[in-house]
């Protein structure tokens, strides 16, 4: 049987380009898409706890709730943000037996898991316990723990400084489980900020590196 010479192969040369080739676009795509897919989850984990904080302070505004409460909890790895409820006859009667509102764990809560997050790829700019606590009108606002000891910072006010807010990034950026201060940060790590007013309006920031200032996201 006579061979078919018109068949061709690839030359060893050939296939050697292709493999530089291939290497090449591996070099290039897998870091930009390791970075891109940190800069997601740390995105989607800061929207899932802004949308926590928002639900749970909304139930205030509905008087489902009186006094809620929105903790970031250590005690477990990783970290837990956890919201919690105080119905209106709870509330009444706390007030009526003139008995604090401390915003603390011992306080009781009707609903001490409204909802829960892990946090399985983010941290804080802070790593051990803290809480906030709302009511309707903002009268019995607090903050206790870690988030009552956080720096002023200015975010969009730059006459009055706040601090009250949170700031996440990605594990992997975060030193001994703390974030990074923004003069620290490095080139493509995503910072963001949960802020929040006494009276319940929560926003989202995301730190502008070349403009050096928290934005809104």
């Amino acid at each position: 049987m006579q061979q078919d010479r018109g068949i061709k192969g690839f030359t060893i040369l050939e296939l050697l380009v292709v493999l530089a080739l291939i290497g090449i676009v591996s070099a290039v795509g897998v870091p930009n898409f390791t970075k891109w897919k940190k800069a997601r989850e740390v995105k989607n984990s800061v929207e899932k706890i802004y949308s926590l904080m928002n639900s749970i302070v909304t139930q205030t505004q509905r008087g489902h709730y009186s006094y809620v409460q929105i903790e970031a909890n250590f005690s477990k790895t990783p970290f837990q943000i956890i919201s919690k409820g105080m119905t209106k006859d709870t509330f009444s009667n706390r007030l009526n037996q003139n008995l604090a509102l401390d915003c603390g764990d011992s306080m009781p809560w009707d609903n001490s898991k409204f909802a829960k997050f892990d946090a399985d790829d983010v941290d804080l700019h802070f790593n051990s316990s803290g809480a906030i606590c709302f009511s309707k009108d903002g009268s019995y606002y607090k903050l206790t723990g870690q988030l009552d000891n956080n720096l002023n910072i200015f975010v969009e006010d730059k006459v009055n400084s706040t601090k009250n807010y949170i700031i996440l990034c990605s594990k992997s950026d975060s030193v001994k489980n703390i974030c990074p201060a923004t003069d620290k940060l490095k080139k493509d790590q995503p910072l963001y900020l949960i802020g929040w007013s006494r009276f319940g309006m929560i926003n989202k920031f995301k730190w502008n590196q070349r403009r050096n200032e928290w934005t809104r996201n």
